[in-house]
């Protein structure tokens, strides 16, 4: 026995075991892809929900929200593939709005090096491709912490943390600004290695993980990127040598400036077509408050379904849950707590706390983002800002290690660490008593008070249903299960204390929570993101194979309902008139405007461009539009069928 665990200290011991570790962990999560071969892709929503598809796949949908992975992302990189594969640039998309720029849309990302991984057969490149940025984000957060900690177990938690929570689990499927995210840990590792060497090489690292964030397809995760590099370099990089500092400050520029110069074959057409394109007319933030949050959104940072989860469809919160989740763990709670109350004020310490804060700021509803997203600032401010939530998560993985670190490191702060959970376990139970009591006082108020202006007022707010307060509680109860069993943990070590050092103790404490925490943001991962049969994936059935058999040059119209999603006739080699893309040309938007009925000349633009009612116009057939694709539905307007059982029945 006592060889086995030598052994194991050994290989845990090993310099490269943490990262192999960490890809196990990722392997792990994703075992439904790697496993069972099911591809993370939302085909149970394309074939249960939408015409043609529905006739024959009877199946339920795990996820309703992810409807834009099948309507652009992976549309859009398999036709830069194909074009590569023939090689020819992927200037143009024939496909949707009688055709369009495909290389300038710049979410299409269609020079991303790691495109490369889609050349493998039948999707397996689209499982990898989507592991990969889980599997960049999980090495390269550990890279940088164990750099910052040179602690393995504080690297390894503040990694899972950042790989797993936020944005990065709910935006995983879309393949772009969790690629771009991944790379951004890295960023950081070179320039602190260029900071402390002043070696060339390090500043090459740099230009390498600019270079694949900008080319991964998300401009806010870019910008925001950029921007909070620029100023930790400027932060670090002070010297009382004031010829130093400029002269280091310029070569730095001159990095930021040849990732940039490098990337211009992508970056010039895209700013080009944004400044043609519906993007600085549309108005579709500031209709949602531009994305900001509400004071109540942030306990969904701790727990992930206090406001409900559309998985389960009892989502009752703010805009949706993939634009909205915050949530980092259950367990991260006191070590944020830690980090703002214990941790040493150190001039790295105290940038990640203000980078922490100042994306709260920006992402929560008060008068400085309002102010600040009212000057519709281009790359910051035209989408939600909810979205700078991917930083907040980074900060908060980075002072989640750090905390640790600090623990790990002196004894005497055990204690203090203790104390912050207890904390955190008394504010958990205060969130759910203050529920209860709530859901109590609603009760009464609605069943024993007669009054017409309590029941107008409550009944009348979606916020107050009850069931509401119901899926709250049940859903708070997972992050009180998880701060008891640490606590219970803790006094079963306290008793065998005579036996275990406390530097020991304190380690089996944090393995704990580490393992805890990779199942709570497990869970977390695994119930949003579905996972789905290879068959699922753009199916053949009759209508499509009929449409597919015509030979002439054509396009498809559609009726204006539940039928084939923006784009998706891409996968078959169609074209149509219509398509989805919040940076398409706005002149072509005004013409879509004019076909609805409306004044060409003054009309706004939708980043759905399709025809809603207006079937029989004229230039439907001027766009060779030969084919429409619509549902047979009864004399009512409903679909005919038991759509409980399935068995359609004929409509009369």
């Amino acid at each position: 026995m006592k060889v086995l665990i030598k052994k194991i200290l050994l290989l845990t011991n090993n310099q490269l075991f943490p990262y192999l570790f960490l890809i196990l962990i990722g392997l792990t999560v994703y075992y439904k892809f790697v496993v069972f071969g099911k591809i993370p892709f939302p085909g149970d929503l394309l074939v249960s929900s939408y015409s043609p598809w529905f006739d024959y796949y009877k199946i339920p949908t795990q996820n309703p929200l992810i409807s834009d992975v099948f309507s652009q992302f992976f549309l859009w990189k398999y036709l830069a593939v194909d074009s590569f594969k023939n090689l020819e640039w992927p200037l143009w998309n024939v496909h949707s709005f009688t055709g369009t720029p495909l290389l300038a849309t710049y979410h299409s990302a269609t020079l991303y090096p790691l495109n490369f991984l889609l050349l493998f057969p039948k999707y397996i490149g689209w499982g990898i491709f989507i592991l990969s940025q889980t599997l960049i984000a999980l090495i390269t957060s550990y890279l940088l912490l164990f750099y910052w900690t040179k602690s393995k177990l504080s690297s390894l938690l503040g990694a899972i943390i950042f790989a797993f929570s936020s944005l990065m689990t709910t935006w995983l499927e879309l393949g772009t600004a969790v690629h771009a995210m991944a790379w951004l840990p890295l960023c950081f590792y070179a320039v602190e290695l260029f900071l402390h060497t002043g070696k060339i090489r390090y500043s090459l690292l740099l230009i390498t993980g600019l270079l694949f964030m900008i080319l991964a397809g998300n401009a806010q995760v870019t910008t925001y990127s950029f921007i909070i590099i620029l100023i930790y370099y400027i932060l670090n990089s002070w010297t009382k040598n004031f010829k130093q500092y400029i002269y280091r400050t310029s070569f730095f520029s001159l990095v930021l400036a040849i990732s940039i110069l490098l990337s211009a074959i992508q970056l010039i057409p895209s700013l080009d077509l944004l400044k043609k394109s519906i993007r600085l007319t549309e108005v579709y933030t500031s209709e949602y408050n531009y994305g900001l949050l509400p004071l109540k959104d942030g306990l969904k940072f701790f727990i992930a379904d206090f406001f409900g989860n559309p998985v389960t469809r009892n989502f009752w919160g703010n805009l949706n849950y993939s634009e909205t989740s915050g949530f980092v763990g259950s367990l991260t709670l006191p070590l944020l707590i830690y980090a703002l109350l214990f941790l040493k004020k150190t001039k790295k310490n105290i940038f990640f706390l203000a980078l922490l804060l100042v994306t709260l700021i920006l992402a929560f509803d008060n008068p400085i983002s309002q102010s600040i997203y009212k000057l519709r600032i281009p790359l910051l401010t035209s989408s939600y800002a909810s979205r700078i939530l991917f930083i907040s998560a980074f900060a908060i993985s980075i002072l989640s290690a750090l905390s640790l670190n600090q623990i790990l490191e002196n004894k005497e702060k055990q204690n203090e660490f203790i104390k912050v959970v207890l904390w955190s376990w008394a504010i958990i139970v205060g969130i759910i008593v203050g529920i209860f009591v709530c859901k109590i006082t609603l009760w009464n108020l609605l069943n024993l008070e007669s009054r017409e202006s309590y029941l107008k007022y409550y009944l009348n707010d979606h916020s107050y249903q009850l069931i509401n307060f119901s899926i709250a509680l049940r859903n708070s109860s997972v992050s009180l299960v998880l701060l008891s069993s640490i606590l219970t943990f803790y006094l079963i070590l306290l008793k065998f204390r005579s036996k275990i050092r406390t530097k020991n103790l304190l380690q089996l404490l944090i393995i704990a929570i580490l393992i805890l925490s990779t199942l709570d943001l497990s869970r977390y991962f695994l119930k949003f993101n579905p996972f789905v049969s290879p068959s699922l994936i753009f199916p053949n059935v009759p209508a499509i194979d009929f449409l597919k058999s015509q030979k002439s040059l054509y396009r498809v119209g559609r009726e204006h309902a539940e039928t084939l999603p923006p784009n998706t006739w891409t996968a078959y080699n169609l074209q149509s008139y219509e398509g989805y893309d919040p940076i398409y040309l706005n002149q072509y938007g005004k013409f879509m405007h004019f076909l609805n009925g409306g004044d060409i000349r003054t009309g706004n633009s939708s980043r759905y461009a399709e025809v809603a009612s207006n079937y029989s116009s004229p230039y439907l057939d001027a766009a060779n539009v030969k084919f429409f694709i619509a549902v047979l539905r009864d004399n009512h307007g409903y679909t005919p069928g038991d759509l409980l059982n399935f068995k359609f029945k004929e409509t009369r």
